[in-house]
Order: C-alpha cells, then structure tokens, then sequence
C-alpha cells in the first residue's frame, strides 16, 4: 500500500487525538515497516470507542485494531485520591483500588482435562470446570455533589493561597461517614503516568519555584537524581522538574497518609479533657501575665501579646498558648495521654484506605515537662487529618468516638452488604460535649474563627497554624511557606450534622498575614454556606 501516505493521514490523526505520538514514532514505525516486520505496535489503550471508530472508518490497510481491557475513570480526576486507579498489569493502587485489589479483581475460571500426547483433549477423561467470579462492587459514602464542589473550592484556595496542597474531610459525626475527601493537587486515574513526566527547567525559573518542590538533574549513568543547593545554582547543569511538582507524589492521600502538627485545632481536644475531668470550667481563670519558660522552653502567644486575668473561653477566643500551659498543668501528662488516647490519637482508624498512615503516641511516662506543654496546644505532637476530624467528630456528637468509613456497602454475587455505623467508646461526657460546643460557638463569634462564619446558623470551630519543621536544620522553618494552617469545626453547633477540616500545606501569598483565621477559615465558612444551602438545613437563629 501507498505507505507514505497512509502514514501521514494516521499521523495527522494521532496528533489531533494523542499527546504521546510524534515524528519520531512515524519515522521508526516507516523503517520497522520496511524491515516487513510481521506487526508492530503503534499504540495501546485507545480510550474512546468513538476514535476507534474513525480510525476503522478511515480503511488504512495494513492498520489493524486489537480489542484491549483495562479500567476507565469516565469522570477523569474527580475523587481520584478516594478510587485510586488500576496499573497497566491490572494491579489496583492507592485508594478503594488499591485496598480492595483483591476482592474488586474477582477470580478467573479454569478448565482442567486430560490430554493425549498430542496435547489434545480426551474428551472421555476427567474434566473439572471452576466458572469465574465477578469481583465485588464497592459502594462509597461520599455525596457526589458536595465532594465535586469542595474540589473546584480547594483547588481555587490552594491557587489563590500559593500553598503546596490542600485537603479536605467532611464527615457525619454520628455515624462517621465520610461525605467528602478532596486533596489537591489530584491527578487523572486513566492517565495516572503522566504524573512521571519530567520538563526542562530553565535556569530563570529555579528561583520561581516553591522551595519544596524537587529539582532534578542527569548522573553520570543517565538517571535522574535530586539536584543539590550547589546543583541549582550552577547554570551550565541543566535541570529538570516534574510537570505536576510532584512526581508520583499526588497519588498519596494526603488527609489519611501523612501526619502533621495539627497546632490550634487540638486546643479543643485538649480543653475537653479538662472540662470533663472537672479540672476546669469554661469560666475559669489565670493570669495571662508574660511570655513562660519551661525547662529552657519558652513559650508566648502566637499575637505576642498577653491578657491579663483570662477565661479559658477567652483562651480558645483567643487561642492562648500559656493558657493551654495552665490547663496541661492542670492535667498532668497520664491524665492527658489517656484521654488523647481514646480519641484514637496513637490509634489507625482503620477506614479501609490504602497507605493509612499512624504516628505513634509515646507513653505519658515519655513525655518531658515541656513536651507535655506543646502538645496541649497542638506543637510536638502529630496526627493524620482524619485521626484529627474523628477526634473533633467525638468532641461534637456527645463524646462517643465512632467509626469513620468510606465504603456504605459492599455488593458481591447480587447481595448488598451495607456498613452500619459503629461507636468504638466514650470519650466525654454528653454534658462536656455540650458545653465544648458553646465555648467553639463562641470561638466563632468573638475569636479568632469569625471568617468561618456562616449568617443564620451557629457554627462551633477552631483556627490553626502550625509550624513545619526545617528540612536543614535543627528547629522549624522560617519565612514563607513554613506554616500549616487549617480550621476544625462543626455546624449547626447544637446538633451537628457535619464536621469538617479544612487544611492548607505551606500557603505564602499572605505573607506574615498567613493564619489559619485568614486562610482555612473562610475556606470553611464557604464550604459549609454551600452544604447548608445543599442541604435544605433551616437557619438556627435569627
């Protein structure tokens, strides 16, 4: 056939339709072809019937299609972190995929018969047929609507914050079902390789990315290894970085696999234990009289201010370091690690999510005096943002801690086997519950939380802003982008139907203005304004 120009016509094609078909393909496709190769593959996993279609309906001869099978995500990178997706080996990774492989995959059929030398079947010998088993399918908790919409919200956050990722959990806390899990940067499940490309860097635009983002240069054997301080600053090695920053990186489900110092949203948690404990009263007082120093330590308030005779309302209002000293004091380290303890902290929650990571909770005997101070005011201590939103999920719904899951039910060989919400324990009283509830209204109200705000509605919550720990020295960063910030909350306060955390890896573009009550919170508040609006939720006050 007119090689030439049938090659042409299917390389126009691919071109229009194809990202990975060039010049250089159609050149060694024409010598293998002249070669009179027997076939040669052009390209595999051809995703939609429609170009097959157009490409049989242009009867190039010589062209032939093969039927493939292999999964496909008809709604590209939506939820992509929750499914996971399944390699080109049908291996299922990350996610519902990756953690369900098995059961999702099913079982293949066989047929075993006796055979003459001949390797023909003996059709009057022994015969055993085991029929195939079509895998489970997994039924999600999450409200489509909802999770689609906190996606568009957070990914125009982490843009409009310059931070490096974001993350999102929404869930009921009475039953612990998670209605959304939004993580971005997301990644598309049907082209998840795309996540491996590396680009040229030019030397003008190093100093333009973010210092967390990996730069990469060729060794002497042609691999790809991390560039140096030094490396990066030599303009005759060229550089190269991962078109989407973060390599295969944006597979990991931030919000279940990778701890954090969660900062001011574990004040709460902390506060609880000691009005239920009957260590203190939302009334309480101390005198907020100065910066502390304990054992070496020192310890100030975030404002560097300092507020004399103080509430412990006023201390969340305010989000007062020395007064959560006070109340740690109070506690002492065994009562304090019992109770984190039972609000899972040290604990997997076992959401049937691949890659879950736990950060172990040392035993109280562990804890140095100054250790035992940070962590009641959420410094020195970390935890996975569920294990955080499941802790607050106990704090709002009377003080049992429940179950958080993601999958609503499991459908295998026609029966529906449904999840039913599970309480692990009690942690709070309901009465402490209650009043940790009006103290984060009023955290809300006169506090730092105020952009969370939602008019008509009381709103309980708590901003946060933590450091991030130097990669180069001894100590915490310094500068833009050395912050997390986040807010915890839940709404309507009094009978909470969702609790949410709303998180933000490194934001910069607010400069020394970059907290938890500039970033997260207002996150929050337009979040939930949408999910009360979605929901039909009448307002709660006047």
């Amino acid at each position: 056939f007119d090689k030439e120009q049938e090659l042409k016509s299917f390389y126009d094609f691919q071109t229009e339709h194809s990202k990975d078909f060039n010049m250089d393909d159609l050149e060694t496709l024409a010598e293998s072809i002249d070669r009179k190769k027997a076939a040669d593959l052009i390209k595999k996993y051809v995703q939609y019937e429609i170009i097959s279609d157009q490409i049989e309906a242009m009867e190039l001869k010589g062209v032939v299609l093969i039927p493939e099978h292999w999964r496909f995500y008809p709604e590209g990178d939506f939820a992509s972190h929750l499914i996971g997706f399944v390699t080109r080996e049908n291996i299922g990774s990350y996610g519902i995929e990756g953690y369900f492989n098995s059961d999702l995959e099913g079982k293949a059929g066989s047929i075993t018969a006796e055979s003459d030398p001949n390797g023909r079947q003996v059709t009057v010998g022994d015969t055993e047929i085991i029929n195939p088993v079509d895998g489970d399918s997994i039924v999600l908790t999450i409200d489509r609507v909802v999770q689609k919409e906190v996606e568009e919200i957070l990914e125009r956050k982490v843009q409009e914050y310059q931070a490096d990722s974001g993350q999102v959990i929404i869930m009921k806390p009475y039953t612990g079902e998670i209605v959304a899990m939004a993580n971005y940067p997301s990644f598309d499940p049907n082209n998840f390789s795309e996540s491996y490309t590396l680009r040229k860097l030019e030397q003008s635009e190093v100093n333009n990315l973010y210092n967390t983002v990996p730069i990469y240069i060729k060794n002497d054997r042609n691999e790809y290894v991390e560039a140096t301080t030094e490396e990066k600053e030599n303009e005759s090695i060229q550089k190269y970085v991962y078109e989407n920053g973060f390599g295969d990186g944006v597979f990991k489900n931030k919000a279940v696999t990778e701890f954090y110092e969660p900062g001011s949203v574990f004040k709460p948690l902390v506060m609880s234990i000691a009005i239920d404990s009957g260590e203190m009263t939302p009334e309480s007082t101390f005198d907020d009289y100065g910066e502390l120093e304990i054992a070496g330590f020192p310890i100030k308030n975030s404002d560097e201010k300092y507020h004399g005779i103080t509430t412990m309302t006023q201390v969340l209002e305010k989000s007062l370091n020395t007064g959560m000293v006070r109340v740690a004091q109070a506690l002492g380290p065994k009562l304090m690690h019992d109770y984190l303890k039972n609000y899972g902290f040290g604990e997997y929650t076992n959401i049937r999510l691949e890659g879950e990571e736990n950060a172990e909770l040392e035993g109280y005997n562990q804890w140095s005096v100054s250790e035992q101070y940070t962590r009641a005011y959420g410094q020195g201590i970390v935890a996975t943002p569920l294990q955080v939103v499941t802790a607050w999920a106990a704090m709002a719904n009377g003080g049992k801690l429940v179950q958080p899951h993601i999958v609503k039910a499991v459908i295998r060989e026609g029966e529906v086997m449904e999840v039913e919400p599970e309480i692990i324990h009690r942690v709070i009283s309901e009465d402490s519950s209650a009043i940790m509830s009006s103290m984060l209204v009023s955290v809300v109200h006169n506090g730092h939380g105020q952009p969370a705000d939602v008019p008509g509605y009381l709103i309980a919550g708590k901003t946060g802003t933590s450091q991030v720990a130097s990669t180069t020295s001894a100590g915490y960063a310094t500068g833009p982008g050395s912050t997390i910030t986040s807010f915890a909350g839940f709404f309507p306060a009094m009978d909470p139907e969702y609790v949410m955390l709303v998180k933000f890896d490194r934001p910069r573009s607010l400069g020394d203005n970059t907290w938890g009550s500039t970033t997260a919170a207002p996150t929050f508040g337009e979040i939930a304004a949408f999910m009360l609006d979605h929901y039909n939720i009448p307002p709660t006050e006047s």
